[in-house]
């Protein structure tokens, strides 16, 4: 059997990033300082690099329901679409935030229903498994982006602190991703890189 060997430059080697941390601890500053970073804001972070010098570019904030109608995560995936083929001279693609656009994810899932994330699709957590399933989603079409457009993909998340109790030793705290435990996973497992912003 033969195998064609290559070196690391002949292949797409854009990573993908996870950045945690607290609110107003520089965050999105710091993925300002990707190269030629586009924003999908799922949030309002940008004020913080307002008067910077920065070659950042802003998409059009999201709402969680537009004055049309359209719901936050349907416009969310219309811009995700257009970053992967609309015409930018983009590097990076930062998406800040995820922890905001779950309630965009679980207002897509409940829309309609009457029912909330723990009884909707008859409970039993089924709907936390479609919330993880559309975050999936998302961060595959991320990948794609990021292979398509040879962008580095950054994602922005919000922090807690998860209390760890196991039988065979103390008890103790971590910190991780504001989501629920099914959907944290995919910006946790799946990426390059997990950095946490820590306070000064």
């Amino acid at each position: 059997m033969e195998f064609k060997l290559i070196k690391p430059s002949e292949e797409n080697n854009k990573k993908l990033f996870t950045i945690l941390g607290n609110p107003g601890k520089a965050k999105t500053t710091l993925a300002s300082t990707f190269p030629k970073p586009l924003f999908i804001r799922t949030e309002d972070g940008s004020s913080t690099l307002e008067n910077k010098e920065t070659e950042v570019l802003l998409m059009p904030l999201i709402e969680n329901k537009d004055s049309d109608g359209m719901l936050g995560y349907d416009m969310f995936m219309k811009q995700l679409r257009w970053v992967y083929s609309g015409e930018h001279d983009r590097e990076t693609l930062v998406i800040d935030s995820v922890t905001a656009l779950n309630k965009f994810v679980e207002s897509k899932i409940l829309d309609g229903t009457g029912k909330n994330m723990a009884t909707v699709e008859g409970g039993f957590a089924t709907g936390y498994k479609m919330c993880a399933d559309k975050h999936q989603e998302i961060l595959d079409i991320c990948k794609k982006i990021g292979k398509h457009r040879n962008m580095t993909i950054v994602f922005i998340a919000h922090l807690e602190i998860e209390k760890t109790e196991r039988p065979d030793t103390i008890a103790y705290t971590s910190y991780s991703i504001d989501l629920n435990k099914r959907s944290k996973n995919v910006y946790i497992n799946n990426v390059d890189f997990v950095g946490f912003v820590k306070e000064n």
